[in-house]
């Protein structure tokens, strides 16, 4: 859950800016568009590719201690609609 919750914010402070601009310019219901950045970038992708970037990568670290130590900012992007994701090594099961 602590990677969703950094994702979660990473959408958030990216929406912020562009959000209350078109907000002040355009229509103050723009302003809330940040709320829900997270939760449209999910359902579209998982409606249009069928899988996810978010969950992919949270499963895919889940169990790295020193993750957020280590961790760029925005490394969702980089499987964000893909066709394909690279099969997780789970080694550590076994």
């Amino acid at each position: 859950m602590s990677i969703h919750r950094r994702q979660y914010t990473e959408c958030f402070l990216a929406a912020l800016l562009p959000s209350l601009l078109l907000g002040w310019q355009v229509c103050w219901g723009l302003a809330a568009l940040p709320l829900f950045t997270y939760y449209i970038l999910y359902w579209a992708e998982r409606l249009a590719v069928g899988h996810l970037a978010f969950d992919y990568e949270a499963e895919k670290e889940s169990e790295e201690v020193s993750y957020f130590v280590v961790r760029k900012r925005f490394a969702w992007w980089k499987w964000y609609w893909k066709k394909e994701l690279p099969a997780i090594d789970r080694d550590w099961l076994c």
